[in-house]
């Protein structure tokens, strides 16, 4: 049934409930009990209605909470996919690495068993977390409405039968759909916090290693959302991070840092490197009280006046002047004008997933093709322009994005680089545990959310539809 016609059938056993309330109270019956029975049924059917009839504004109000957090259920559980997924590689690499120190010695397979014993705890601890998180994600994301109606027809039944089932049903998708799209965030809280805490009690890093954050831009003040950039020391050592979706990288964990020193930059996106010329750190770092755990900013912008970044795509002429350009990185849609001679020659290059709209005086395409790049499909279309030229790319919430991986060289002393080689693997231990405690917690949250809201719906006893830990 459509989740309309259950809410008609609700709305009918409102109505049924108060004429058989009325009736019994008009009856000329002696009986006290059974006298108590009509208004009882009347009180029913009136809140029943009430419920129903307020029920689409209860449910536009749960969205618009949704909605301030600026994720949708499906984003969340990408994130949560994507958590799970480094979990179980990480699992998989201290199976494998069991399994080849097996092929030596079984002392050495029982060492490295026992040493991975914790990882693998937390595993189960993650991939159990994620998992009911992905359940009740699914469950309101694509049953809400069916759910939210079978409550009010379950809550309209008379007698009270369905009313506590039906209440804590209702209240359980109106809470839940307003704050699991907060459930990234927390996390990220969460694990910061956690992360913050753990690093505070380090006692390095010592002098000339730096934290930092920066953004990268175009020439031109345009941001690409997607990508890596490289610190190259002039002794060769590389330095790379992933250009994150708010067009910033970050160089922020306890045992992550820049040594001092010169470096040549470089962009790589769309499966093109750009050279982003030659910094100096600590000299050309900006001091920042933005991240208490990078407190250095540093802003990265390409000299090369033939590439303009749109978020997701970038844009490379000949030939052209940039005009102007305007990005929304909400509706992740942007465009760039350009002025273009005659023949001018002007590449777009976007993921595979987003479209590509271009308008102006005199445009052609010449080609498109596709070409991988890190485990994504990019879209590479090739136009002669001449004259006033717009180019427009939009692309969807859930795209297929590469496979970005961050790499650093931790040039220290002994025994720093003895807290190097242990503490990458205490830091992925704590944050699989506030990770997994994040979850639960917020969940437990949610629970009692629900519980609180089901008994002011007039649940006597309210279900808990699941249980955080």
């Amino acid at each position: 049934m459509e989740p309309g016609e259950l809410l008609v059938l609700a709305m009918q056993l409102a109505v049924l409930s108060y004429y058989i309330g009325v009736l019994i109270y008009m009856l000329p019956i002696p009986s006290r009990r059974l006298k108590r029975l009509g208004p009882l049924l009347i009180e029913d059917s009136i809140q029943s209605a009430i419920l129903i009839s307020i029920l689409n504004v209860v449910a536009w109000l749960s969205e618009w909470v949704s909605s301030l957090s600026g994720l949708t259920l499906e984003d969340t559980v990408s994130y949560i996919r994507e958590s799970m997924s480094t979990a179980i590689l990480i699992n998989y690499f201290a199976r494998m690495l069991s399994a080849g120190a097996g092929l030596f010695s079984g002392s050495l397979a029982g060492i490295v068993t026992l040493f991975f014993l914790p990882f693998s705890l937390t595993f189960y601890s993650i991939v159990t977390a994620s998992a009911l998180a992905i359940m009740l994600l699914s469950i309101v994301g694509y049953a809400k409405s069916i759910l939210l109606a079978l409550g009010a027809l379950l809550y309209s039944i008379p007698l009270r039968i369905g009313r506590n089932v039906g209440a804590s049903l209702v209240a359980f998708i109106i809470a839940a759909n307003a704050m699991l799209p907060f459930l990234p965030k927390w996390t990220a809280f969460v694990m910061e916090s956690t992360l913050q805490g753990y690093g505070s009690s380090l006692r390095y890093p010592p002098q000339g290693l730096y934290n930092i954050w920066g953004k990268v831009s175009d020439s031109y003040g345009g941001t690409i959302r997607i990508g890596l950039i490289r610190f190259v020391s002039d002794n060769g050592d590389v330095y790379q991070y992933i250009i994150h979706e708010d067009s910033s990288f970050y160089v922020n964990s306890p045992t992550k840092y820049l040594p001092a020193g010169r470096y040549r930059l470089a962009v790589e996106t769309m499966g093109l490197v750009f050279d982003a010329g030659t910094v100096i750190v600590p000299d050309d770092l900006v001091p920042h009280d933005l991240y208490s755990d990078a407190p250095y900013f540093l802003q990265v912008a390409l000299k090369n006046p033939n590439v303009a970044f749109m978020g997701y795509s970038v844009v490379l002429f000949n030939g052209c002047k940039y005009v102007e350009g305007e990005e929304d990185p909400v509706l992740r849609q942007a465009n760039v004008t350009l002025a273009c001679d005659q023949h001018s020659a002007v590449n777009i290059l976007t993921l595979s997933d987003c479209t590509v709209t271009i308008s102006g005086d005199k445009v052609q395409i010449t080609s498109k093709d596709f070409y991988s790049w890190r485990g994504s499909t990019v879209t590479a279309t090739v136009i002669e322009a001449e004259g006033r030229t717009t180019l427009s790319t939009k692309c969807p919430k859930i795209i297929n994005k590469p496979i970005l991986i961050e790499s650093y060289y931790f040039n220290a002393t002994t025994s720093e680089l003895q807290a190097s080689i242990v503490d990458p693997f205490i830091t992925q231990l704590i944050l699989g545990i506030a990770y997994s405690a994040a979850i639960y917690s917020y969940l437990a949250m949610l629970s009692a959310t629900s519980v609180g809201l089901a008994k002011l719906l007039g649940a006597p006893q309210p279900r808990i539809i699941f249980r955080g830990r």
